[in-house]
């Protein structure tokens, strides 16, 4: 399998960012606090450009078109674009890792932080994403997985770490940055 950083995203690929990003919190769980407050920070600093910053991205896709679709029957709002570009290795891994950018390399990216894509967390807590044939997707419910995910890697390595954070940060579920919690 290729798997290189510009690979194009595949489940497997998925799967193991996932494995190696969860192994390191684990290690360091102080980071899932610094993440979520750069979550916020950058949430609010992108208020009022998510669609300025959807255009950027399907530009970055060599997209032809941008189409946003809104259902109001669903309560759906879709930004779709034709982009030959999907997202790849280093895309999917800019969004478990903010301020990351895969773009920020290449010479014709509008994009080069890698925080654009959190604009949508101003309209939803709800986000998927469809690329390569796959999709993935966001959403507070997937929280409470996360945790015993990690409290899981906690005993599987013998310690507590992400326990003694757990206990020691008030409202730890609501702490969990959306971005770090993909299904």
């Amino acid at each position: 399998m290729n798997d290189s950083k510009d690979s194009p995203i595949t489940i497997d690929i998925i799967e193991n960012l996932l494995k190696v990003r969860y192994e390191g919190l684990q290690k360091d769980p102080k980071i899932i606090t610094s993440e979520f407050n750069n979550t916020e920070q950058t949430k609010d600093s992108y208020n009022g450009r998510i669609i300025l910053e959807m255009l950027q991205n399907a530009d970055d896709a060599r997209a032809n078109s941008l189409k946003i679709e809104i259902n109001y029957k669903d309560k759906l709002l879709i930004f779709s674009n034709d982009g030959d570009k999907p997202f790849s290795k280093a895309g999917f891994d800019s969004l478990l890792h903010a301020n990351l950018s895969s773009k920020s390399n290449e010479k014709y990216n509008i994009g080069q932080k890698g925080l654009g894509i959190r604009s949508l967390l101003n309209l939803s807590k709800n986000i998927k994403i469809f690329s390569n044939g796959i999709y993935w997707s966001y959403s507070e419910e997937y929280r409470k997985d996360f945790i015993y995910k990690m409290e899981k890697l906690d005993r599987d390595n013998d310690e507590n770490r992400f326990l003694e954070w757990k206990e020691g940060t008030p409202n730890y579920l609501e702490q969990i940055p959306l971005f770090l919690v993909p299904r």
